[in-house]
């Protein structure tokens, strides 16, 4: 824990500033501080004196102990005291420090600014700090307290901004921001006021992206965004209209297993013929699914689902088409019940119920290449007796 310790003889003299911590730079800064401390005291009415010196110094430290008070000094002196460092400048010092501060805040220009948006903000809270100091210890007439005024504010205002750089695709995109009467251009710094705001990127040929961003104070966000072509939404279009009112043959070759090993459908390789028809959003079609865990031949096969298959799928969402280039991405979610028969007709002795009722819901996405073939991936699980988890994948035909 840090703490600050002002010497008697910098109290009472002003000879010298002394603060101490566990490090030089804990010090140093604990030095700074304790300048500030000091100062303050001056400005203080004799009231406030008469509640004690040391209690006084006390409630001050502990105020001022948040702050970053980072005063450029010169020739301070280290020693150690009571198993910490303490750095110790003379008030001779301080005033060589106050005349060059001084003279670099009143000869300064907000245009000496570094261009770069990180440095551009450290100079300024350099700048603040060396203010703040000279505010502090120097004895400024009206004149030069009311231009050291105007340029505190300019620096704390343009503290206040913070930056947004926009990482486009396009180059030659423009950027509209809300509440600025110009545009701006991929890849540029923007520096705004700390707040929210809302933009609009748009190119030739693209489609616009709207989207919302907040500003905060002293950071840099940045903000990466793809524009689509007109004509590659175009082409993604039209594969989707054309699917969602096809029909359509799924081939897929799938791995199963379940929760509770069950030998007879646990570790399955599994191969899967659906056909649909599309209606829109929705599709319905049927199914036979088979699966073995050694071999595809009819002794060595133990599963021969008959499913019925029901599924809504989402070319688009809330005006946001789904796609990978040109490619049309078309999620789904989906239920399909059925049975299997293989054990029914394995059997010599017909029996009911050898016959496995299965429900299982589906989730998963086609991928449309052209508009009458793609693929597709899908998760399934059954909530009956099976209770196999599902991953597959395979080819899409639509006609």
């Amino acid at each position: 824990m840090r703490k600050i310790l002002i010497s008697t003889l910098s109290i009472a003299s002003v000879l010298a500033y002394e603060g101490c911590g566990i490090d030089k730079k804990e010090a140093l800064n604990a030095l700074s501080q304790s300048i500030y401390v000091n100062v303050s005291n001056k400005l203080q009415t004799q009231e406030e004196f008469q509640n004690g010196l040391f209690s006084y110094f006390n409630k001050n430290i502990k105020s001022e102990s948040t702050q970053s008070s980072n005063v450029t000094l010169s020739n301070v002196k280290y020693i150690h005291k009571k198993n910490q460092i303490c750095a110790i400048v003379s008030q001779d010092e301080i005033n060589k420090n106050l005349k060059t501060d001084l003279q670099l805040i009143q000869s300064f220009n907000i245009n000496q600014l570094p261009k770069n948006f990180d440095e551009k903000q450290k100079s300024i809270i350099n700048l603040l700090n060396k203010i703040k100091f000279v505010k502090a210890l120097g004895n400024l007439n009206k004149n030069q307290l009311s231009k050291i005024n105007d340029l505190e504010k300019q620096l704390k205002d343009l503290l206040n901004k913070g930056a947004v750089v926009f990482d486009i695709n396009i180059p030659n995109a423009k950027i509209s921001i809300s509440s600025q009467n110009k545009t701006f251009s991929p890849s540029n710094v923007i520096e705004l006021p700390a707040g929210n705001y809302s933009y609009t990127i748009s190119a030739k040929g693209y489609k616009d992206i709207t989207d919302e961003f907040t500003i905060n104070s002293n950071k840099k966000l940045t903000i990466t965004k793809t524009l689509t072509s007109l004509e590659e939404l175009k082409n993604v279009d039209e594969k989707t209209k054309y699917f969602t009112k096809s029909a359509e043959l799924d081939i897929s070759y799938g791995y199963a297993i379940t929760t509770d090993h069950k030998p007879q459908w646990d570790s399955q390789k599994r191969i899967e013929v659906r056909y649909f028809k599309n209606y829109g959003i929705y599709k319905f079609g049927y199914g036979i699914l088979t699966g073995t865990n050694t071999h595809w031949t009819a002794k060595d096969m133990d599963e021969l689902e008959l499913v019925i298959t029901s599924r809504i799928q989402f070319p688009e969402l809330f005006d946001t088409k789904f796609h990978i280039g040109s490619s049309a991405l078309l999620p789904y979610i989906g239920i399909e019940g059925g049975w299997d028969i293989y054990k029914f007709i394995d059997e010599d002795e017909k029996k009911t119920n050898n016959i496995t009722n299965i429900v299982r819901g589906t989730i998963g996405s086609t991928i449309l290449i052209h508009k009458q073939f793609g693929f597709n991936i899908q998760y399934a699980h059954d909530f009956m007796e099976k209770k196999d988890h599902i991953l597959s994948a395979g080819i899409v035909m639509d006609f």
